[in-house]
């Protein structure tokens, strides 16, 4: 989601890929992408661009429907390299 900075946004933008392991309810994972940071301030955009990381897990609360919480650390070039980290929780599905 955008965030505020001063006069500007920031559109953070990550393409992760996930290896998770299936142990029952709870299956834990790893991820790694590339990673996209879109800032804009005054009407002129910056982008920058790097790499993003997260642990996380797979919650199911049934065989179909769960959450999923992660972990996620970024690091893109941004006037030397910035760190950006956050926490994702949202529904997943699977058929």
């Amino acid at each position: 989601m955008p965030s505020v900075q001063g006069m500007g946004v920031v559109v953070p933008v990550d393409v992760l890929f996930k290896k998770s392991l299936e142990l029952g309810r709870f299956n834990p994972h790893v991820a790694i992408g590339p990673s996209i940071s879109i800032d804009v301030v005054d009407g002129a955009a910056e982008t920058s661009v790097g790499c993003a990381f997260a642990l996380g897990s797979y919650i199911w609360l049934s065989d179909h429907v769960g959450i999923d919480v992660d972990l996620d650390c970024a690091l893109v070039s941004k006037d030397g390299v910035a760190q950006e980290l956050a926490v994702s929780l949202g529904p997943v599905f699977r058929f």
